[in-house]
């Protein structure tokens, strides 16, 4: 119980696989690996975040869990050495950020549990069948899937029915398939009575500006975190 009660605090549908044990693991302290894109000082503020809701349910670095930190120092190409040196250590759990850092650890394992903490569209990129049931040993948050769009949209509509304009800012080196994603959130947005204008923005500062340009009465950030200010 109270495994699951960890794992459902790292993502929105705990998925529990078969655990691998370590030679190097002390009994009964299970390893939380944490793989992360930044450095150390950037990443620090949402590690902190981590271990005090780590601690909040009785998960103590160092008494009884043990948390293995992994960061790329900005530099992607480590990514995979460092998904297999993770496994390599049999932990109970891996933890990630984004796209790339999930891709890496997949390939690295198909057992030990994965939660991202933030990739876009994951059922569109293939790591979970879907967002009800995610399958597989990956799940964790999305707040850009297609899927979500409409839902979105409607939303929008009944806390601003006369909303007629919508600025939709989209990051194309980010978000794959986004001709079909657009292409949906168009469909759904005239079945409201609003236009939607899909706004280039590759960062928040951009997405901003643009969205001012482009002068709706609404701007919805929808398609990447870069875009999500």
């Amino acid at each position: 119980m109270r495994r699951r009660r960890f794992l459902a605090t790292l993502g929105g549908t705990a998925v529990i696989g078969p655990i691998a044990a370590a030679a190097q693991q002390p009994a009964g302290v299970p390893r939380i690996g944490v793989l992360m894109g930044s450095s150390p000082g950037v990443e620090a503020a949402g590690l902190a975040v981590f271990r005090g809701a780590l601690e909040k349910l009785g998960y103590i670095d160092g008494q009884n869990i043990l948390i293995e930190l992994r960061y790329a120092m900005g530099e992607p190409d480590r990514f995979e050495s460092m998904a297999r040196e993770l496994v390599t250590l049999a932990p109970a759990v891996i933890v990630c950020v984004g796209r790339q850092e999930t891709a890496a650890l997949q390939a690295a394992t198909r057992t030990i549990p994965i939660v991202f903490r933030q990739v876009n569209d994951p059922v569109e990129q293939g790591f979970v069948a879907s967002l009800a049931r995610p399958g597989g040993n990956t799940t964790g948050f999305t707040q850009m899937s297609a899927a979500l769009d409409p839902k979105r949209l409607e939303l929008l509509h009944e806390i601003a029915p006369s909303v007629s304009r919508a600025a939709f800012l989209v990051n194309r080196s980010l978000t794959p398939g986004l001709p079909q994603r657009v292409a949906h959130a168009e469909a759904a947005a005239k079945s409201l009575g609003i236009a939607l204008r899909p706004v280039e923005a590759a960062t928040p500062r951009s997405s901003l500006l643009r969205s001012r340009r482009s002068r709706p009465q609404r701007a919805r950030l929808c398609s990447s975190r870069v875009t999500l200010c």
